[in-house]
């Protein structure tokens, strides 16, 4: 069976723990290899940047990608603040991501979200996927808790993946970030993650499930 190059885009440390983790772990299990891209290592807090925070979560992300056994990049955009950043510079970043993993399936933010930095990250993951001269045949988008749901604009997944064997695994990682999680009936929750898996699942047929909006899917080329 040929291993597929999967490459996990988040605009934030949780975001891939909030969204794909799962779809993540079971890549890993068939046998496939995982990078992660997270683009700011966080720690807005007010106006100002908490260096204390920034190393905390570093270290969230470095306990996570450990649990899933990935491997991953942590690049400095200022965290909430993509958008004063230029947008090529966002673009070339993550183009050479997809050129050094040689990236085959790509996993990024939606844009019906409310978070800026998400939307921005999802534009920019366009156009370095642009289908020409690159790596990337399939192209999907997920959605992230407290971000995704609150936004007026509608998430409409067509892709289902069963995580139900690693829902568990999902919930561990995610509750790793202790500062960043909350008490239910906040989404950011376990509960909230639990719900939103059995929820996806309900739709799809399964126990449990992580959903995807479908951006591109190229097969039978060579």
């Amino acid at each position: 069976m040929v291993n597929i190059k999967v490459l996990a885009i988040g605009a934030h440390g949780d975001d891939l723990e909030l969204s794909c983790f799962g779809t993540l772990a079971k890549h890993i299990q068939s046998g496939d290899s995982v990078h992660c891209l997270i683009l700011s290592r966080g720690g807005l807090s007010r106006d100002h940047t908490d260096l204390s925070l920034v190393q905390e979560i570093l270290g969230n992300i470095k306990q996570s990608m450990k649990l899933l056994g990935a491997t991953y990049t942590v690049l400095d955009f200022p965290d909430q603040q993509f958008d004063v950043v230029p947008q090529i510079k966002i673009n070339k970043a993550i183009e050479a991501e997809i050129k050094k993993t040689q990236a085959e399936v790509v996993y990024v933010h939606t844009k019906n979200c409310l978070n800026r930095d998400h939307i921005i990250t999802h534009d920019a993951t366009m156009v370095a996927c642009r289908p020409v001269n690159t790596t990337v045949k399939e192209v999907y988008c997920f959605e992230v808790l407290s971000a995704t749901e609150w936004s007026v604009d509608v998430f409409d997944p067509r892709l289902f993946i069963d995580i139900t064997s690693v829902l568990p695994l999902k919930v561990e990682a995610s509750m790793i970030y202790c500062n960043e999680m909350r008490e239910y009936p906040h989404s950011r929750s376990k509960e909230g993650i639990e719900y939103l898996a059995r929820a996806r699942g309900i739709q799809s047929g399964l126990e449990a499930s992580e959903a995807f909006e479908v951006i591109r899917m190229i097969r039978g080329t060579k």
